[in-house]
């Protein structure tokens, strides 16, 4: 605590008044320093870092879009109901477009924020304890939040939603402790704000109930009731808000769409794989790599040794938790299974049918649940600070303090190494070379125009069908570049971003020869059909070639598509992009304007 004199008053006499400021304890500056470390190779992984997937849809959408209009942050997107998200994504695209390091900012912000409201419901619950630092040095340093957090559009969801989680169990604490009805209302406010940013902030209502259990001054089934018994008002006020967000979610998201069956063998799979293999393997500190290359999410299955290795501590961690904690153990890892049942079965019936039980290998879909464990894992073995203040007593030898520092190290340097082998696949460079070769080239012709193509999976994975083009990812840029205009020349991207122009077209469908030898269908103020060979579906280049001895405007309607552009006198070649269906093309100049002759018509798609 340090005091400051500060005046009081307008005048010359001044009385002293104390100011305290809280500064850290020795206990509070060594968790500083401990979740410091993985953050600083965080911090490193994120300078190197860039949009992707998501990213680019999400900030393609917040430009054509106001932040008060309804259907913008209340739209389904891809089942998930997320207003904060989108007001999120909208001011930093409205700020900085396309910037990585703008857009990241306030999740680092929110980040830090989670990581002390963390410490603080450790601290309120249990007291300033040393060993408390290993469940913080879990969280901290788990490779799973770290690494996924790279990921701008899953960080704006996974970030927020921890920040909300642990100042709602730490208001929860609080009103338990004191009673005072505004930590009450504050559990629920942060419930919303948690539901704004992921659906998975509907679970706070179970994680408030057990934390309330495992704070009881009754034990067993007693605990229970007393839970409930108690607090009935607010556990109504928490089922009136998740009935109403029910309401709207249904009634916006749309079911998810189930490819193959679910079946219990698939099941099984999928929860041995999210619970065994990508949450406990790396928080009991092995180290974990990767699968698959860059953008990948997933990790690579554990081998054999190291997955029976893990079962064994697992299996030893709960039953060393049930001897020291005996019935508070128990309603902690039945809160812990109960959250993890949950999450594995979103994934099975929202994820699994898409992708298959592998999709249990993805980080993100478990990364939530990581202070879950740290916290149910913590009051598994450590006696809370009871309702009138009590503090336990410390480690009772030093044998128990030294392998508790042991234990905190192996967990923070495990997860800081597995953070540090999974994170470039999430740093997206093959994305962010793409972008970067393309801007380069249009700032060396700005008035460059661009098909408007499917780009790489590893910049727009391929589940993105018809939105995962080339204007969906550089359309931000300075300019804004052009898209399917119509021009002499047009350029398509190749995988890497280099603009390449296009010289022909394939899959052709051509215009009937016209009736006039050398001129083709000469084109007049009365309108001239142009017969194809064949009708013409979905997004094609029509390249027209004409020449005529005097400039001047032309209209040329291929199905509901119409254009109405100069000519220029002379032999020229004029490519126009459609994504309509026809059979002919209509054409007609202005009144008294001299004939064009449209001596070539060919339709395909792009050929560079």
């Amino acid at each position: 605590m340090t005091v400051v004199d500060r005046p009081s008053g307008r005048h010359k006499n001044t009385a002293q008044r104390a100011v305290t400021i809280r500064l850290p304890s020795r206990l509070g500056w060594t968790a500083l320093v401990l979740g410091a470390i993985p953050f600083g190779f965080h911090l490193w992984f994120l300078a190197g870092g860039y949009f992707a997937h998501d990213d680019f849809l999400m900030t393609y959408l917040a430009d054509r879009a106001s932040p008060l209009d309804p259907g913008y942050l209340f739209q389904n997107y891809n089942g998930h109901i997320v207003p904060g998200l989108f007001v999120l994504v909208w001011v930093v695209t409205a700020l900085a477009p396309l910037n990585f390091a703008v857009a990241m900012v306030p999740l680092v912000l929110v980040h830090i924020a989670a990581l002390v409201v963390f410490w603080r419901l450790l601290v309120r619950c249990f007291g300033p304890r040393r060993a408390l630092l290993l469940p913080f040095g879990v969280v901290a340093a788990s490779p799973l939040i770290l690494s996924s957090t790279l990921w701008w559009a899953y960080a704006a969801q996974l970030l927020p939603l921890l920040l909300a989680m642990f100042a709602a169990l730490y208001h929860q604490v609080g009103h338990l402790r004191t009673g005072r009805r505004r930590d009450a209302v504050l559990t629920l406010v942060w419930t919303a704000v948690g539901l704004a940013f992921f659906e998975k902030a509907a679970l706070f209502v179970g994680l408030l109930f057990g934390l309330t259990v495992l704070l009881s001054a009754e034990s067993g089934m007693r605990a229970l009731a007393a839970a409930w018994r108690e607090h009935v008002k607010l556990w109504a006020a928490h089922f009136a808000l998740l009935t109403g967000y029910a309401i709207l979610y249904f009634g916006l998201a749309s079911p998810p769409v189930h490819e193959t069956e679910i079946s219990g063998d698939s099941v099984l799979t999928l929860a041995r794989l999210m619970v065994v293999d990508t949450l406990f393997t790396p928080m009991l500190g092995f180290p974990v790599v990767a699968s698959g290359g860059d953008g990948s999410p997933a990790l690579n299955e554990p081998v054999t040794a190291v997955r029976i290795l893990g079962s064994l501590l697992t299996v030893a961690v709960v039953v060393g938790g049930l001897l020291i904690g005996r019935s508070r153990a128990g309603w902690a890892w039945t809160l812990l299974a109960g959250y993890l049942t949950v999450v594995v079965t979103l994934v099975a019936l929202a994820r699994m049918p898409l992708i298959g039980p592998l999709v249990g290998l993805d980080i993100r879909y478990i990364a939530d649940a990581v202070p879950v464990l740290a916290l149910c894992a913590a009051f598994a073995y450590l006696t809370p600070v009871t309702a009138d203040g009590v503090r336990p007593p410390p480690l009772p030898s030093r044998p128990l303090r030294l392998g508790l520092v042991a234990l905190t190290a192996v967990m923070l340097a495990g997860g800081t190494v597995s953070a540090a082998r999974i994170s470039p696949n999430l740093q997206f460079k093959g994305a962010k070379a793409y972008v970067a070769t393309a801007e380069a080239a249009l700032r060396r012709d700005p008035d460059m125009v661009v098909y408007d193509s499917i780009v790489p999976s590893n910049v727009m994975v391929y589940w993105f069908g018809d939105q995962g083009r080339v204007s969906r990812v550089i359309g931000l840029l300075p300019g804004p570049p052009r898209f399917d205009e119509p021009t002499a020349k047009i350029y398509m991207l190749d995988g890497k971003g280099t603009p390449r122009e296009v010289t022909g077209v394939v899959n052709t469908v051509t215009g009937k020869p016209g009736p006039v030898p050398g001129c083709g269908f000469p084109v007049t103020d009365q309108t001239t059909l142009i017969p194809l060979s064949g009708p013409v579906k979905g997004k094609r280049l029509i390249r027209l070639e004409y020449y005529t001895n005097a400039a001047g405007p032309v209209t040329i309607n291929a199905g509901n598509r119409s254009f109405t552009l100069p000519l220029q006198e002379g032999v020229h070649l004029l490519q126009l992009v459609t994504d309509t269906e026809f059979d002919r093309i209509d054409m007609k100049r202005a009144p008294g304007a001299t004939a064009a002759c449209f001596v070539g018509i060919v339709i395909g798609e792009p050929l560079v």
